[in-house]
């Protein structure tokens, strides 16, 4: 496939600033470009993130080429949202493939592309986080994504403010 990951941090921020997944004109789109573009000095920011919520992010790259991005930390969510019982869970914050690598290599079936290695990587990270479920947000008119976290076996957890909340079970094997 030829994707190789590094570690975000503040001394690749110029590397990033070039990133865009397109969907300029959906709500999820711009937000999803900027997160990691951001000054740590922003909020919503990766770099925000990792120091104040100790995120652990991930580049990916096919070639010299920034492919696309992901997230993992922890967090309290209720579950089943928004009113269910609150508890620690695997998060990933935030999950973007850049516009150019987006449905390919085109002559592979979906389980094998750009996206769907990106998002099992980051599934895999907050998997070995040690909590029983990993959770995100995506916004519910954003049907791709939905589908790409449906085959990685995500399940729709309710409504939290104008996000869908999806929840996928860790399962551990014996020797875990």
């Amino acid at each position: 496939m030829g994707l190789t990951v590094e570690q975000f941090s503040a001394e690749k921020l110029p590397d990033v600033q070039g990133f865009d997944c397109g969907f300029a004109d959906t709500h999820w789109g711009p937000e999803i470009t900027q997160w990691i573009k951001r000054p740590a000095s922003e909020r919503r920011s990766a770099l925000w993130s990792m120091a104040n919520r100790q995120t652990r992010v991930f580049l990916f790259y096919v070639g010299a080429d920034l492919a696309g991005y992901g997230s993992v930390g922890l967090t309290s969510w209720s579950r089943p949202s928004p009113d269910g019982q609150q508890e620690r869970i695997a998060v990933i914050p935030c999950f973007g493939v850049d516009a150019r690598f987006q449905r390919l290599p085109a002559e592979n079936p979906p389980a094998d592309r750009y996206s769907a290695h990106i998002f099992d990587h980051v599934r895999s990270e907050a998997a070995s986080l040690g909590v029983p479920y990993i959770g995100l947000e995506v916004h519910p008119d954003n049907q791709r994504a939905i589908a790409l976290y449906r085959r990685f076996l995500f399940e729709d957890g309710g409504s939290f403010r104008d996000s869908l909340r999806m929840f996928h079970r860790v399962v551990r094997t014996p020797t875990e």
